[in-house]
């Protein structure tokens, strides 16, 4: 079932607010179980239910999902995560992305896998994506950065405390990750 933290819950009220009367949420799923997967709500007209939509009720107000989309958001957690620009929603889907691999999966596959399922969907926001390059001793994985996280000012936080912290967290035998990205050739980086 999906799970809709408190200060998630308080910013979507605020939105909501400053809506049309009857916008309602939809919860969403694009291109399930592939590491392109996206996963998102975006408002809707009040006349946009369909008959067969699951209606998920929080207090003051309501997130429609397609039935089909209900197996993708098992355990999904949204929640709000404030920043200087005000802040932003984190949609963590773990049902919606590629089917975990098994313990006899290399480390490799593992990290790539993780990255794929929990971390690009976080760098997304920000037009941001990462991709594991190789692994050395260690372990250590090295990563490339893209999109807005090339040349971004932030992009040494983004790897400690995000990256390589939800990396550990999932992958606990890693021993550290680092950057391999020139990020002198960033053309579109978020914070400059």
């Amino acid at each position: 079932m999906l799970e809709i933290k408190e200060a998630a819950q308080q910013h979507l009220r605020k939105l909501l607010a400053d809506e049309a009367p009857g916008t309602q949420l939809r919860a969403w799923v694009r291109q399930a179980k592939t590491p392109n997967f996206e996963c998102g709500m975006s408002f809707s007209a009040a006349d946009d239910g369909r008959p067969a939509d699951v209606v998920l009720k929080f207090t003051g107000f309501e997130v429609r999902v397609a039935p089909n989309l209900m197996v993708h958001l098992q355990e999904a957690v949204v929640d709000y995560l404030p920043n200087r620009l005000g802040g932003l929603l984190k949609f963590d889907a773990p049902f919606a992305g590629p089917d975990a691999l098994g313990p006899e999966a290399s480390l490799a596959d593992r990290i790539q896998w993780a990255l794929d399922t929990h971390v690009n969907g976080e760098l997304m926001h920000h037009g941001g994506r990462v991709a594991l390059v190789e692994m050395q001793d260690g372990p250590t994985a090295v990563l490339q950065f893209g999109g807005g996280c090339h040349g971004c000012a932030m992009v040494d936080v983004t790897l400690k405390e995000g990256v390589e912290k939800r990396l550990r967290e999932l992958i606990p035998e890693l021993a550290a990750v680092r950057d391999a990205t020139d990020h002198t050739a960033g053309e579109n980086p978020f914070y400059t």
